[in-house]
């Protein structure tokens, strides 16, 4: 099966959880502790000057002991602490939010999660309704979910059509 992948220009940033089993490198590239809050993770790792920002964590739609959508990144991201996005929009450079985490926009709520990220972060933000895999990226690029249904959503938490997205590549800084 061909992989594609798009190229991002830099700064980048990517938040890698412990538990994928390729990291992503991009500019900067972290791994999250466990033990960090979303909100601390946001204030600690997401640059100002970063024009893309990756989470490259496990995602749930719903599990049985956290039935909330939710990213597996620190003590996890999910609507009740989404607000850690708020210092994204203050952010001069950041354009794109990539959601590199399996499933999260598969139901109404994680669809909603997905849309108040980019609403609080006024950022696009870009996620998958099914599994995404775990593939191994050169560095300064992330997959094309293209087999994966992928989701965009405006800075205003619209939902944007994949062609429409695809078509500001060159102003959102990747391709």
């Amino acid at each position: 099966m061909s992989r594609k992948f798009f190229h991002l220009s830099g700064p980048s940033v990517a938040l890698n959880a412990p538990n994928v089993t390729f990291k992503m490198h991009l500019t900067y590239s972290y791994t999250i502790p466990w033990n960090l809050s979303a909100h601390e993770i946001i204030q600690t790792y997401a640059h100002s000057t970063a024009r893309h920002l990756v989470f490259n964590c496990h995602g749930f739609a719903s599990r049985p002991d956290f039935p909330a959508p939710h990213l597996s990144l620190g003590t996890v991201f999910h609507a009740g602490n989404v607000s850690a996005f708020d210092p994204i929009s203050q952010y001069p450079t950041t354009q794109v939010i990539w959601l590199s985490a399996c499933n999260l926009a598969e139901s109404s709520e994680g669809a909603e999660f997905c849309k108040e990220i980019a609403r609080r972060s006024r950022c696009y933000v870009v996620t998958a309704v099914t599994a995404i895999g775990d593939v191994a990226c050169a560095a300064n690029a992330i997959e094309d979910w293209y087999r994966s249904m992928p989701v965009y959503y405006s800075p205003k938490g619209e939902l944007v059509a994949r062609t429409a997205f695809l078509s500001q590549a060159n102003s959102l800084g990747f391709k």
